[in-house]
């Protein structure tokens, strides 16, 4: 079943898990008239779960681009024997249990019992960034074992793309960076102008994974989320980052405090000999989630919230029926409703909140895997994270013009009540670009959605190294602009006077009750000396 947005004229999956692996290749709108109007079709281009295509066998077997052991391989250290870390990390006791052995009893890593779950691409739009790849694997053997692992990539203009060498260097005009855009964003497009399943579609996909995973050190961000459940219902995320001798480290989890933070009562302290961070220079804060909300809701309404560095982990465990911070009373004063949906989007920028109730998933994973067949989506990434993706691929693929003007120039408010769903709001956010948000239905309620990132023309100002002419300052002074990454980057001001020409300044200093000595500031913006003292 589909439903459609109408106002974009987008076809957005109501269940991705609708297709059968008997079908033939879906032939709908591969024809380039479909392309050139920028119709998407999400679940052939960012959030991929057909077994059709993620069973490939050529993309399966050992060296292909849907392997396990293909892409985690691009993370170690060329030098590193990764065994004891496959083993620690990738291969607990019942994964191990289903994992074949070479003759000489070690792990046959060309083997790996994990299967690929979904690909989900996320173009984001913007000059810096090209987006994002998820590649989504469960530990499989005739049913899953319950173990998910996400290796996620994050690209910009520097990565080569799949038309290039892997070892292309980056851009050195700015002609050459925006040919270089322009062949990431036809390979997304590959993907809409082929049939889907069929085997060039295939092929253009492959193309696409193998140019973002190869040479991990030319990628913007790389991460690998490793899910894990118990049969008690709890489940534990933890990560891996690029770094140390092996190529990967533990890393901290971004945006989520410990589960003490959500027990009303609990005083936090910031230990040793300082205070400070967002607790407003208290050493000690009770309950600091409801401070932290309290403070930060602007930005939470806004979608400006940066999560202070505290809130950080390194192991979380959280239950399929977490709520977090709902058992905390709102803030004096506040109004239920007010805490409420404040809390709400603080709570699902976190762990525990995304995957737990904030978002109706019972099934903690977003991308839920099935004993046979392909993952089913969670209503909420079907339902609130799909629209909007949609919104920043249609800019991707043919910039922000391909979007509309938006239904009112007000603010974008996460999760506040709209009239019309699938209707599109945009705001500006710097310069001639916007961001979006859609009107989506969650319960008996229409709310915005998150927002897209921050969309711009894609087209670069200026030739790196490139200075701008010599203009004046205010006082006196001169600057020049400078070209960094083929955007503008405001210069600062040199040779500065001390005041604005024309600028007064008064003081009391030598002269009696009432009256002032005034002093002017020259053309040359310097002080002349203060003159003899008048009545006020």
């Amino acid at each position: 079943m589909k439903r459609s947005l109408s106002i974009l004229s987008l076809a957005v999956a109501g269940s991705l898990a609708a297709c059968s692996s008997s079908h033939e290749p879906d032939d709908v709108a591969t024809a380039e008239s479909a392309v050139s109007s920028c119709e998407v079709h999400p679940e052939r281009s960012l959030v991929i779960v057909d077994r059709r295509v993620l069973d490939d066998a050529a993309r399966t077997g050992p060296g292909g681009a849907f392997a396990f052991m293909s892409v985690l391989g691009t993370f170690f250290a060329p030098s590193f024997d990764a065994t004891s870390l496959i083993t620690e990390q990738f291969a607990p006791p019942r994964v191990r249990h289903h994992w074949p052995l070479t003759p000489e009893g070690k792990l046959d890593r060309t083997v790996a019992p994990y299967r690929l779950l979904g690909i989900v691409l996320r173009p984001e739009g913007t000059w810096s960034s090209l987006g994002e790849l998820r590649l989504i694997f469960e530990a499989w053997n005739d049913g899953a074992l319950g173990e998910l692992v996400s290796f996620e990539y994050g690209i910009d203009w520097r990565k080569p793309a799949p038309t290039e060498a892997a070892g292309a260097p980056a851009p050195a005009s700015g002609a050459a960076a925006a040919a270089r855009r322009a062949a990431w964003v036809d390979a997304w497009r590959s993907l809409e102008r082929n049939a889907f399943a069929s085997t060039p579609y295939v092929d253009a996909l492959a193309s696409l994974v193998s140019a973002v995973t190869r040479e991990p050190t030319q990628l913007r961000t790389i991460a690998i989320e490793k899910r894990e459940g118990s049969p008690a219902g709890a489940f534990r995320f933890s990560s891996l980052g690029r770094g140390g001798w092996q190529g990967l480290q533990p890393t901290n989890v971004a945006g989520t405090p410990p589960s003490t933070w959500n027990t009303p009562g609990f005083t936090w302290s910031s230990g040793g000999g300082g205070c400070g961070g967002w607790s407003g220079g208290s050493c000690s804060v009770v309950d600091p989630l409801v401070r932290l909300v309290e403070t930060g809701e602007q930005d939470l309404r806004r979608g400006s919230f940066v999560f202070p560095a505290e809130l950080r982990a390194r192991d979380v465990v959280g239950t399929k029926s977490s709520t977090w911070g709902a058992a905390l009373p709102p803030p004096s004063g506040w109004a239920p409703d007010r805490w409420e949906r404040a809390r709400t989007i603080l709570s699902r920028g976190t762990c525990d909140g995304c995957h737990g109730a904030d978002t109706d998933n019972a099934s903690v994973h977003h991308l839920i895997p099935q004993e046979t067949g392909e993952a089913k989506l969670s209503a909420f990434l079907r339902d609130r994270e799909i629209p909007q993706r949609v919104l920043a691929y249609r800019a991707a693929l043919c910039g922000p013009t391909a979007l509309p003007n938006g239904i009112t120039p007000a603010t974008i408010e996460v999760g506040g009540e709209c009239a019309t769903e699938g209707a599109v709001v945009s705001e500006a956010c710097g310069g001639e670009s916007k961001r979006y948000a859609v009107c989506v239905r969650e319960g008996a309620k229409l709310v915005l959605s998150e927002r897209t990132s921050c969309i711009d023309d894609r087209r670069p100002e200026c030739t790196s190294g490139e200075r701008g002419p010599e203009v004046a300052c205010a006082k006196c002074g001169t600057k020049r602009d400078s070209c960094w990454d083929f955007r503008w980057s405001a210069g600062f001001c040199s040779n500065q006077g001390v005041c604005e020409p024309d600028e007064t300044s008064d003081t009391t200093a030598g002269c009696a009750a009432g009256s002032v000595r005034t002093r002017l500031c020259t053309s040359t913006c310097r002080w002349t000396d203060y003159g003899v003292c008048t009545a006020r």
